[in-house]
């Protein structure tokens, strides 16, 4: 990043430059979307943790919070219900399917890969 994460952030609670010119990969299909931690096993990767300070530097809200004192952006841009109709927006918890043993999570329909007997 060529300017300070501070300043990014305020930029683009401004509306003057885009979410995705904040730095990091989005951990979401909307990359304003990054919920707290320990509620999304996506968000939670050592590669989100950037955007993680980000937030607690400017002080802007995790996905569905309001305990700081700006809004987080897709909290002010749309409804939760909006947001969250798109299974690639909703908070994301992994665990192992008890037959195949993949990672699965309840957002995404799973299927047992077929045995070769």
């Amino acid at each position: 990043m060529s300017e300070q994460p501070k300043l990014l952030i305020e930029k683009a609670m401004a509306d003057e430059i885009s979410w995705d010119q904040v730095g990091c990969q989005a951990p979401h299909c909307d990359a304003r979307i990054l919920h707290a931690p320990g509620e999304c096993d996506t968000c939670d990767l050592e590669e989100m943790k950037a955007l993680h300070v980000e937030r607690e530097l400017v002080g802007v809200n995790y996905t569905g919070h309001s305990d700081r004192p700006f809004p987080c952006p897709v909290d002010k841009a749309r409804a939760a219900d909006n947001y969250n109709a798109w299974g690639g927006n909703r908070p994301t918890k992994y665990e192992d399917c008890g037959d195949c043993g993949k990672q699965i999570s309840s957002n995404y329909p799973h299927f047992c890969p077929p045995t070769m007997n």
